[in-house]
């Protein structure tokens, strides 16, 4: 390793270490791409249709262009809801424990305010857009 490398933590190789790095930080990030691309979907389809689109106006898969952006939406938001134990479970013991290593203490509080947000709009289902988009 090089001076400017972290060191791997003891019980941890090096590859192993870092391959728990890249993966958290996916399951980090996913909410925040989710948000971003759902936001990118919705307003391109209100800029094609001229209002906020409703259940069956038009049909998310019908959008025009900007339904190439639908089953990324679709697939990253099952990945979110699948992985969001693991990522709540990991995030929740570094803020509390400051265990595991391999998670940055912003990066977890980070990870909760996204999922958190993601949950939020989810389930209150803003302007109908989630039954919009399940349509």
């Amino acid at each position: 390793m090089t001076s400017s490398d972290q060191s791997t933590p003891e019980g941890y190789s090096g590859w192993s270490y870092y391959l728990l790095q890249v993966i958290f930080k996916i399951i980090l990030y996913l909410p925040w791409i989710w948000m971003g691309l759902f936001a990118l979907f919705v307003l391109g389809t209100a800029v094609q249709v001229g209002h906020l689109p409703t259940y069956g106006n038009p049909d998310p898969k019908d959008a025009g262009f900007v339904s190439i952006l639908y089953m990324p939406v679709m697939i990253i938001m099952l990945i979110v809801l699948g992985f969001s134990p693991i990522g709540i479970g990991l995030a929740l013991v570094k803020v509390l424990r400051e265990w595991p290593p391999f998670i940055k203490k912003s990066e977890a509080i980070l990870y909760l305010v996204g999922i958190a947000i993601f949950f939020l709009f989810t389930r209150s289902d803003v302007a109908g857009l989630i039954t919009w988009l399940g349509d």
